[in-house]
């Protein structure tokens, strides 16, 4: 049933004289283009015509190059165009829906477009009408087959390091620069370096200016640093609007106390970001419910290199210090998990 009402479209296609000037323009348009071999000037009795896609007359001339010069493969190119708005309705129906029940629901949708009286007259002598609906139903097709298999989609991560003046940076980078030489081939960017100067709000006896982090048992509250994750968001927003980013994962974990590591800030912020820099930025913290022995766990899982990774706000020769509150928070979370600590140490921690 549905091969024979899509035959209708193919059926004596050249027994019919030129219908009107309209699809006078398509025969000889793409002929002049041709004969001239100028496919960028179309011209139409040898005039200049600039008055429609240019795209819809190469189609006519490429279908003449290969079949030759005729009203009838002018009109072969209009049923080709109103045969992909049939096959995109079956398509949609067919794997559009997130549903295994559709029986013959993809044929009834391509069969009763296909036999529309409308779309027939227009496939027999309308070309830019058939064609610019063939191009928006393709466009719907495969946004809608997107949607069904994101699996599918090429995606690729971009590292953000903002750097604002701290002592232990300059480490971090380098320890970055060996984890990510260390992970299995993926389509990850090259680490992108960024640059806040806070030491002008920091003093240089600040202790993250110092390098002389707080003692191995003080609380979180001795290492909070003011607006830290709105000065390292702000910075990637505006990379992130350049380069038409429009996800940032950032890290804290459960039970961070900061005011600046909460779900509620991070979606607030979002919606700030996305008006101030025009785009959407979304900010995803997928460790939030997290601790730090999970975190351990999950990456033993994972096969990551955990003694690549970094947790320390002094670092020796690049080394962990085994003297600051992170370095603590590092050994008790390994101890947690129930794996063997592989940290280097510059000096044995006290437990």
């Amino acid at each position: 049933m549905l091969l024979l009402a899509c035959a209708v479209y193919f059926v004596a296609l050249g027994n019919a004289a030129i219908w009107d000037a309209n699809e006078a323009f398509y025969v000889e348009t793409p002929r002049e283009m041709l004969e001239g071999n100028d496919f960028v000037n179309p011209s139409f009795n040898y005039l200049p015509r600039f008055n429609k896609p240019v795209l819809s007359y190469w189609i006519v001339a490429f279908l003449y190059r290969l079949f030759g010069v005729s009203v009838g493969v002018q009109r072969f190119g209009i049923a080709l165009g109103a045969l992909i708005i049939i096959v995109c309705a079956y398509v949609l129906a067919h794997r559009g829906p997130r549903t295994e029940d559709r029986g013959s629901a993809p044929v009834w949708a391509a069969v009763m477009l296909a036999s529309a009286p409308r779309l027939v007259m227009f496939a027999r002598r309308i070309f830019i009408d058939i064609w610019i609906t063939a191009f928006l139903a393709l466009t719907l097709t495969f946004f809608a087959l997107s949607e069904r298999h994101p699996e599918r989609r090429r995606r690729y991560l971009i590292l953000m390091y903002v750097s604002v003046g701290l002592a232990w940076e300059a480490t971090e980078r380098e320890v970055a620069t060996r984890f990510l030489a260390s992970l299995p081939p993926a389509d990850i960017r090259p680490l992108a370096s960024l640059r806040v100067d806070m030491t002008d709000v920091y003093p240089p006896t600040h202790w993250a200016i110092r390098g002389e982090a707080p003692g191995f048992d003080t609380p979180d509250e001795d290492v909070y640093l003011e607006g830290r994750n709105v000065i390292l968001l702000s910075k990637a927003a505006v990379f992130m609007a350049r380069a038409r980013i429009e996800r940032v994962w950032i890290g804290p974990l459960a039970g961070n106390p900061f005011p600046d590591a909460t779900a509620d800030f991070f979606s607030a912020f979002a919606g700030a970001l996305s008006i101030g820099v025009a785009a959407p930025i979304a900010v995803i913290a997928p460790f939030a419910t997290l601790h730090k022995a999970d975190v351990i766990r999950l990456g033993r899982q994972l096969g990551v290199s955990l003694e690549l990774t970094l947790s320390c706000m002094q670092p020796q020769r690049g080394l962990h210090c085994g003297r600051c509150s992170k370095c603590r928070e590092r050994r008790e979370a390994f101890a947690e998990a129930g794996v063997d600590d592989p940290t280097a140490y510059a000096a044995t921690p006290i437990r």
